[in-house]
């Protein structure tokens, strides 16, 4: 069965703002790992550098609760990681359905075309 899992989190530090105006990537490049050295300086003096962003990236990924496998499937729908997802997967698709209900009609009545 598949079900999301965390497999990682990362802090990011979005520094965009730091880098106006840049001429080409390799001048961005430059001006980002200058601005890189500031924040570190920050972190030593606690200066303030309020162009600094941080955000907490939680990132999940579908996993088989059988395996813990990666959660593929392949054209049909059905699971490729383990022979226990495949299962699941074909039991529940022959999970019997109500019977349909028969057409109604009425009797005709004369003069009705059918």
């Amino acid at each position: 069965m598949k079900h999301k899992v965390l497999v990682d989190v990362e802090v990011m530090a979005e520094m965009d703002r730091a880098v106006n105006g840049a001429k080409d990537m390799a001048d961005r490049a430059k001006q980002l790992r200058r601005a890189v050295r500031e924040f570190h300086d920050f972190i030593k003096d606690h200066r303030s550098m309020d162009w600094v962003s941080l955000d907490v990236r939680e990132v999940y990924k579908d996993r088989c609760s059988h395996c813990g496998y990666e959660w593929e499937v392949d054209d049909a729908g059905v699971p490729v990681c383990c022979q226990k997802a495949i299962d699941e997967h074909e039991s529940a698709k022959n999970v019997a359905l109500p019977a349909p209900s028969p057409p109604s009609y009425s009797p005709s009545r004369e003069g009705d075309e059918l």
